[in-house]
């Protein structure tokens, strides 16, 4: 483990599903968070974390939804998370008290220079996810350094898998916008044609049985050094049809909502299964040119059967 044990600040407000609730308005967390800030306890907590972010509540999280993982990422490995040795070798913690949500600790993930196009630093995983979930939310905090450079091609963030098969990555683009990338999806979908597809902010794909539904306020383009929130709603489609939904936030803007998507065949699972932060430099081009590094400060799943 890479830190030494410390006290725990216990008080907090009540979670609030649906929206976030101003930390102002509580005293004793705002005392708490007061002293994060200012670096009074510069440790984590060690075990399963399992507790609630200080900020509580995640702005677009369906009601009724069961809690997976609760990662602060106050320690590597946690909350069943894991991974090898050598899957984290580019992985560790460090204190930043900007941290949104979980301060102060944060996760540290290094694209060593040299790392080729098409590969990525590390994997550190969840599964399989609790509940049999068919209809999962996952929120995550995270930020690139300031000297990243993209990937010409793309920026994986995330894997979610379904049916044995990392079916869907959550991606940064080489223009600091966002999409959703799908592939080993069921054949003979009119919304699918056996090849990856990639759903951006724009106006979707033009597929016959592929409705886009609401593109929010507009896209947003994400800046370097700075903490955003990414939130992600998949709903499985059920067996034999293709009504599965896909949305996405960043920072409470919605910025892609498709509906009639076909995630499994009538024979293959409908549970998501797997999450997992293996952020893929690109899918080719060159290899990364300096040491850079992407952060997670706190990551939120929950679903329903």
């Amino acid at each position: 483990m890479w830190q030494m044990e410390c006290p725990r600040v216990s008080a907090r407000p009540p979670l609030t599903v649906g929206r976030r609730p101003d930390r102002r308005s509580h005293p004793l967390c705002a005392a708490a968070v007061s002293v994060l800030a200012a670096g009074a306890l510069g440790c984590g907590t060690h075990g399963a974390d399992a507790s609630p972010p200080r900020e509580g509540g995640w702005p677009n999280e369906p009601a009724g939804f069961t809690t997976i993982t609760e990662n602060s990422f106050s320690v590597i490995p946690s909350d069943r998370w894991s991974g090898s040795p050598a899957d984290l070798a580019n992985l560790s913690v460090i204190s930043d008290a900007t941290a949104p949500t979980s301060p102060p600790n944060v996760a540290q993930g290094l694209y060593p220079v040299g790392l080729a196009g098409g590969r990525g630093p590390f994997n550190y995983y969840l599964a399989p996810l609790a509940g049999n979930p068919t209809k999962l939310y996952l929120a995550f905090w995270f930020k690139y350094s300031s000297n990243y450079v993209p990937n010409g091609v793309v920026n994986k963030i995330y894997y979610i898998w379904i049916h044995g098969n990392p079916s869907i990555t959550l991606d940064m683009m080489a223009d600091y916008t966002t999409q959703i990338r799908t592939q080993n999806m069921p054949s003979g979908s009119v919304n699918y044609d056996g090849s990856s597809k990639s759903y951006g902010s724009g106006a979707g794909t033009g597929s016959p049985n592929l409705a886009y539904g609401q593109p929010g306020s507009g896209n947003v383009v994400l800046t370097l050094g700075q903490w955003h929130l990414w939130e992600q709603i998949l709903d499985c489609n059920t067996a034999g049809n293709f009504d599965g939904t896909m949305k996405w936030w960043i920072d409470g803007t919605l910025v892609g909502w498709y509906n009639n998507v076909g995630f499994a065949g009538s024979s293959e699972s409908h549970v998501w299964e797997r999450i997992a932060w293996n952020p893929i430099y690109g899918g080719g081009g060159p290899a990364v040119g300096q040491n850079m590094w992407l952060y997670m400060d706190h990551l939120h799943a929950s679903g329903s059967p």
